[in-house]
């Protein structure tokens, strides 16, 4: 989907007192003989397809070209692998993180190629940030970042901060979701060049975070007696338009989950870090949590004006009509 980018309430891209502040972009021969590598017309039109049946054409959706991949900057934090950064609408990449925490230098490439499957997800998701009076971090004169106000949202992720009070919703749920599809399409490009190791999967990270998600799958399909697979491409629909904060969706999956459980989803307040520190350090915990997702309070098929809104908002109107003759 198309990606926002506001600096005080304008479009921005040319702020020089803005960019200046961001750490310079560098390429290293490496990095650049290894994307060279990567067909990347094939894995855009991997993505393209899913763009398609969002209804989002080829041209409107935010593919990065090897000239948005840039190395990262160790300098903020070390043990990253790599990242999406919405402000440059540019992919960074860490190949000395990649070997040294992966332990196979010689799958660099198989590793990259599912990174860069992730990162895209992340770019092709309905992206939007708004700014307001910013002061981003200098490394040379170590200045610390001031944000009167930032408001963003990355697909499911949103994030909101006020001075030095921010909240985060529903992130790793977002990356369970991206993560998901970004698995997808790895093995989709898999098929397209043989260069690639078949033998091997390569999971980054997030194995919990999709745990989460596909726990949600099975909760919404059981409500509403649609298939996962259709429950899934809802969910990837949502990711690329991103309406996820539609009241409708909001109230229809409220009902769906309850209140609480819907809550807990979202991680505000109440994990002290990710569903992935959860899972390692209170695997019993994380295992209630999962069967709690997937268990429903309610009456099977229920389907009240707000879930059956909610439904039709994901862009599942075609199945409702079918299966239950809804009009709305």
């Amino acid at each position: 989907m198309a990606r926002e980018f506001f600096i005080n309430g304008k479009e921005n891209e040319t702020n020089a007192e803005y960019w200046k502040k961001l750490p310079e972009l560098h390429k290293s021969v490496e990095l650049e003989t290894l994307l060279s590598s990567i067909k990347f017309d094939v894995l855009e039109n991997i993505f393209a397809e899913y763009g398609l049946k969002c209804g989002i054409e080829k041209e409107n959706l935010n593919f990065l070209k090897p000239n948005k991949v840039w190395d990262y900057d160790n300098s903020s934090d070390p043990n990253t692998i790599g990242a999406y950064e919405v402000e440059r609408n540019i992919i960074q990449v860490n190949l000395e993180s990649i070997k040294k925490k992966l332990l196979i230098p010689e799958k660099t490439k198989e590793v990259l190629l599912a990174l860069l499957c992730h990162e895209e997800t992340h770019a092709i998701s309905k992206n939007e940030c708004h700014i307001i009076n910013f002061n981003i971090y200098d490394p040379k004169s170590r200045e610390i970042i001031v944000i009167d106000r930032d408001e963003s949202q990355s697909g499911y992720d949103k994030f909101v901060q006020n001075g030095l009070v921010y909240q985060k919703f529903f992130r790793d749920f977002n990356e369970g979701v991206v993560e998901k599809l970004g698995r997808e399409i790895y093995t989709k490009y898999r098929e397209h060049d043989p260069s690639i190791d078949s033998s091997i999967g390569v999971h980054i990270a997030y194995d919990a975070e999709i745990e989460v998600v596909e726990a949600a799958i099975e909760r919404i399909a059981g409500e509403t007696s649609l298939d996962k697979k259709t429950v899934w491409e809802a969910i990837i629909n949502t990711l690329l338009k991103g309406d996820f904060y539609d009241q409708e969706i909001q109230e229809g999956l409220q009902e769906i989950f309850n209140p609480q459980i819907f809550k807990e989803l979202s991680g505000y307040n109440i994990f002290p870090d990710s569903f992935g520190s959860l899972k390692k350090n209170s695997p019993k915990i994380f295992e209630k949590f999962i069967e709690k997702i997937k268990n429903s309070e309610n009456n099977k098929n229920k389907f009240s004006n707000l879930t059956n809104k909610f439904l039709y908002k994901i862009g599942l109107k075609s199945d409702i009509m079918k299966k239950y003759n809804f009009e709305y």
